[in-house]
């Protein structure tokens, strides 16, 4: 006899194969529409991460141009330095 009203559902052995392979079935339409999902919100920021990608690869062009033009500063400001200390001080050198 089937479940009644008031009664909860017991599984029998000819039932619980298909309600395992229901459950199975189930939790791969879930998972799989959970794959879907994220895929599709990948495809939407592929663009986002491509442009951050190429900003931060020129932020990093700069950083190293500007590690460049500070040491050619300091350089140039010390043999400045070094050059009128040696015109004012002719004996040291």
């Amino acid at each position: 006899m089937g479940a009644g009203v008031g009664r909860p559902f017991t599984p029998t052995p000819k039932s619980t194969p298909s309600l395992i392979f229901l459950l199975l079935n189930s939790f791969a339409a879930e998972s799989s529409k959970q794959v879907q999902d994220t895929h599709e919100e990948y495809k939407g920021l592929a663009g986002f991460i491509q442009t951050s990608r190429k900003l931060l690869n020129k932020y990093n062009r700069r950083e190293l141009t500007d590690k460049l033009l500070i040491f050619f500063g300091l350089v140039l400001f010390l043999s400045t330095v070094l050059y009128i200390l040696k015109k004012r001080l002719p004996t040291m050198w």
